[in-house]
């Protein structure tokens, strides 16, 4: 048999996939070429929206820091006469407060100022101000365990300074299930007075027997124990 000779059909398509390269490039250099007016739009636009993110960025970064800074004063402010007089405490630092949520409400600065300004309205007496402020705080830190059982803490002695009973058991009843125990024999100790408040004597009882057979190191656990029986 006659050898053949030549180059195989493979061979022959390396051997034109360079061929293919360079006229793709040069396609590619003429495409540019003929819209190179369109191609520095569109270049200038990727460059300004990177601009624009950098700028977002670092108004975000000033913005928390001038939160901060405000927060910081705020409680300087507060603690000046915090001891003596809440009310007065209060007052002195509402200003404050007020500017770090109208002007920088989405900063962590907001967010972190929330939960200790509704403490601050709580011991001044403001019940209202301070559910609406540990509200807020619940809602940015949902799931975040520690900050979430202060809020519910706060949420039920608030209620239940205003005689709102109800709520504020919903709330300690959360607090029984906490692996931190001094929120949990607290908790007990608040249920049990308010269902004796609210002539619920089996509930009361229930709650106060769990600080005695739980809680025996418990700063209630006399009390409750006197309450038992």
């Amino acid at each position: 048999m006659a050898r053949q000779s030549g180059v195989s059909r493979s061979r022959k398509r390396d051997l034109s996939q360079p061929d293919e390269f360079i006229s793709l490039t040069t396609k590619i250099i003429n495409y540019f070429k003929d819209h190179i007016k369109a191609v520095i739009v569109v270049l200038c636009a990727v460059t300004a929206a990177g601009v624009s993110l950098l700028l977002i960025l670092h108004y975000g970064n000033v913005n928390n820091q001038e939160a901060f800074k405000l927060l910081s004063e705020a409680q300087t402010e507060y603690q000046k006469s915090a001891e003596e007089d809440p009310v007065k405490a209060y007052e002195a630092s509402n200003e404050l407060f007020e500017q770090i949520f109208e002007k920088h409400p989405k900063t962590s600065g907001a967010r972190s100022g929330y939960l200790i300004y509704a403490n601050i309205c709580y011991k001044a007496g403001e019940y209202d101000k301070a559910i609406n402020y540990y509200n807020k705080a619940l809602n940015k830190f949902q799931g975040k365990t520690g900050i979430e059982e202060a809020v519910y803490s706060g949420l039920a002695y608030a209620y239940r300074d205003q005689a709102n009973y109800d709520k504020a058991a919903g709330y300690f009843d959360k607090l029984t299930s906490t692996e931190n125990k001094t929120l949990q024999e607290e908790a007990y100790y608040n249920l049990g007075l308010i269902y004796e408040e609210t002539n619920n004597p089996e509930k009361s009882r229930k709650a106060f027997k769990t600080i005695v057979d739980e809680f025996t190191g418990s700063m209630y656990f006399e009390i409750a124990k006197q309450k038992v029986g």
